[in-house]
């Protein structure tokens, strides 16, 4: 099974000829941290700078995984969603106006970019001067989502989210397509780690947490669910001023206590008083100039 590139989705799409219209997609199933192993709290450890304090895999909680290449074109564009690709469970925000039951399923792609030409897919326009005009119908990235109407394991609808003509914001029947639902898949690869960064010139120890999840190493902040669902945010960097110890930090899906710090090579004696458990996360990376949203 390909990886799955969890990137971010659902936002506010503009109309081209009506206005602002929201996209019927609120949320796709976001990631989960791996439980950690429960004999790990209470151990006490040694780390040094660029070394890892605690780390887990990451979890997607619902996907569908397809038995077939999605064969149907859908306003035009080709999904290249093939056989075995995976698709992310999405929540309908608008599930009256894509005519969908609550027993309806429903997956998205992950997001890729159109060509130009792909962007412009769709009827041609003729100017009162008599100029033929290619209207852009799309977004530059788009995500496929596919419906399956009675939960019966086959999908035989989809639309896009990323049309900016509203008629290409509607369902099309597509060639059905059958699928296997798999639950609590682990991402290949992909994982979440507490590292600690050595001493910085203005605070003590510097912990902080990285994450890969599209096979880049880049640091990361958290939003974690609590014990009522809400997100919480978890800074990617955590700075500790002083050398009085001990000092307890709570780091969201994990708890430590710093024990001490050897002036010598900067190591850190650290104890866990709680590791990672199967909980939700929403992680922002940063990587230079730029952020990118994985849920």
């Amino acid at each position: 099974m390909k990886r799955l590139a969890v990137l971010a989705a659902a936002a506010a799409l503009t109309a081209a000829t009506s206005g602002p219209a929201a996209s019927p997609v609120t949320g796709l199933s976001r990631l989960h941290t791996a439980p950690g192993d429960a004999a790990m709290v209470g151990q006490e450890r040694i780390v040094r700078p660029g070394e890892v304090l605690l780390s887990t895999t990451l979890i997607q909680p619902d996907i569908a995984i397809l038995a077939m290449p999605v064969a149907s074109k859908v306003h035009g564009l080709d999904p290249r969603l093939p056989m075995l690709a995976g698709l992310r469970r999405a929540t309908l925000s608008m599930p009256s106006h894509l005519g969908t039951t609550l027993e309806a399923l429903t997956y998205c792609s992950a997001s890729r970019r159109l060509s130009d030409d792909e962007r412009r897919t769709g009827p041609e326009e003729i100017s009162k001067s008599g100029r033929r005009l290619r209207i852009v119908h799309f977004e530059a990235e788009a995500q496929f989502c596919l419906i399956d109407d009675t939960a019966d394991g086959t999908f035989d609808r989809a639309f896009i989210i990323g049309a900016r003509t509203p008629a290409f914001r509607e369902t099309v029947p597509i060639t059905p397509v059958v699928y296997a639902q798999a639950l609590k898949t682990k991402i290949p690869d992909a994982y979440l780690r507490l590292e600690y960064s050595g001493t910085g010139s203005i605070f003590g120890p510097v912990i902080r947490y990285k994450s890969n999840i599209d096979g880049q190493d880049k640091e990361a902040a958290l939003f974690v669910a609590d014990e009522t669902g809400k997100l919480q945010l978890v800074d990617a960097r955590k700075g500790i001023r002083g050398d009085k110890f001990p000092k307890v930090l709570d780091l969201g899906p994990v708890q430590i206590t710093l024990l001490g710090r050897d002036p010598a090579d900067n190591a850190i004696t650290y104890r866990i008083d709680r590791t990672f458990a199967y909980r939700e996360v929403n992680i922002n990376v940063s990587s230079g100039s730029y952020n990118t949203t994985y849920y």
